[in-house]
């Protein structure tokens, strides 16, 4: 409540301010690294509709340099893994790369965009 008043205060005085939760965007989503260090890696892709989009997902990924692996969880075809080598720094923009190949690859009218990237402790692979 306080923020909002305080939010309201800074508008009226003519000052700019959004009132954004850290790592996200104005319109809610979360922010996507800039660039990925070696590790392993989970992430959430939209637009993925069958298992046509996985495997063009999967093939444009495998191409990508530094990409040590990539694969979809069992049971979940939005869930993402995939992990870094050592030795490389990647750069989001060369996955969102990858990903409209595979739009292209797949082209059912959808867009196969990657919507959360988070280091991966959980899993023991890849």
């Amino acid at each position: 409540m306080k923020n909002m008043a305080l939010a309201a205060c800074l508008l009226t005085l003519g000052i700019s301010t959004a009132l954004t939760p850290v790592g996200h965007t104005e319109d809610g989503s979360q922010r996507l690294p800039k660039v990925l260090e070696p590790g392993r890696y989970r992430a959430a892709v939209s637009g993925v509709f069958c298992e046509a989009c996985t495997r063009a997902v999967l093939r444009e990924l495998r191409k990508v340099g530094g990409i040590a692996e990539a694969r979809f969880a069992e049971n979940d075809r939005y869930r993402l893994f995939f992990s870094v080598e050592k030795g490389y720094s990647l750069r989001l923009t060369r996955l969102q790369r990858a990903m409209r190949s595979a739009t292209t690859l797949v082209d059912l009218g959808t867009e196969l965009l990657l919507t959360e990237i988070r280091p991966d402790t959980a899993s023991k692979s890849p």
